[in-house]
């Protein structure tokens, strides 16, 4: 009997040791598992941290990324909680609280980590606008050049216009009507073009230009530069037929004269001849 009870005894010892052993052990791992929730939450903060610092480089969004950055940083500090209550493991309250802390941590760090994605986008937005932008005042002032250059010569095209017609040849109502119809044509063509480029000064004046709207100013400045070669290498080609029509003229009158000259002599050689049959005439 007393060797049944001994026997009982160590048996009940020896569940008690395993029992011990077995909440050492989850003690253990608890505090383990923690330790490591802890760890990662440190290192997911840092990486958080340093992102946001180096964004803070950007001077437009700089106030709002230093207010994300001190929120981090107290947040870091609320870590030092949760290591206080993994040694209070034993207390369900302590427990539960860690869980909300963590829970609570692990929220801010997506809401953070949604939000760096969103500010990163936003600067990414902002380096391509100022990017084509600056694309857009450079073909803006090369565009301002052309057109300057455009002016002057369509100015140049009218004075030969004017000089042309200004002759003996086409000296009359007709060729005036027609000189000054070529005028106003590239006085027109000028304004509407000094009109178009109005608007897009106006335009580069707006900083409220989406993207898509620079884009789209950008493909009307290379064809307001290519409607202007092509309306400037017209009006060239017409002042040279111009001056064709004008030359020609000229040949034919020319011709009549060096005709009329020749009637002439041969009239007096004849007049000459028949006066003094004898005579040689010199001319």
């Amino acid at each position: 009997m007393l060797q049944e009870i001994q026997q009982a005894q160590n048996r009940f010892k020896i569940s008690i040791e395993k029992a011990n052993k077995s909440i050492v052990e989850t003690d253990r791992q608890y505090l383990d598992e923690n330790d490591q929730q802890i760890y990662e939450l440190k290192d997911q903060l840092k990486d958080l941290l340093d992102k946001f610092l180096y964004q803070s480089q950007h001077q437009k969004y700089k106030d709002k990324i230093n207010e994300t950055i001190y929120s981090i940083v107290r947040v870091c500090s609320n870590l030092k909680f949760l290591d206080q209550l993994i040694q209070q493991q034993k207390i369900l309250e302590a427990y539960q609280e860690y869980k909300n802390k963590y829970d609570q941590i692990q929220q801010f760090l997506e809401d953070k980590q949604q939000q760096h994605q969103q500010l990163h986008q936003q600067i990414y937005n902002d380096q391509y606008f100022e990017q084509i932008n600056g694309e857009r005042i450079k073909k803006l002032k090369i565009t301002q050049d052309k057109f300057d250059q455009f002016k002057n010569k369509m100015n140049q095209l009218k004075d030969q216009i004017t000089n042309l017609f200004n002759n003996q040849y086409y000296n009359n109502q007709q060729t005036k009507n027609l000189t000054n119809n070529e005028l106003i044509k590239i006085d027109q063509k000028i304004f509407e073009f000094q009109k178009q480029f109005d608007n897009f000064n106006e335009l580069n004046t707006q900083n409220q230009n989406s993207c898509e709207i620079i884009r789209n100013q950008i493909k009307l400045l290379e064809e307001f530069k290519r409607k202007q070669k092509e309306v400037k290498e017209n009006e060239i080609e017409k002042v040279n037929q111009f001056k064709l029509t004008i030359e020609k003229k000229e040949a034919e009158h020319k011709s009549e004269q060096e005709k009329e000259i020749f009637n002439l002599i041969n009239q007096l050689q004849n007049r000459q001849v028949d006066m003094c049959p004898n005579a040689q005439v010199h001319l």
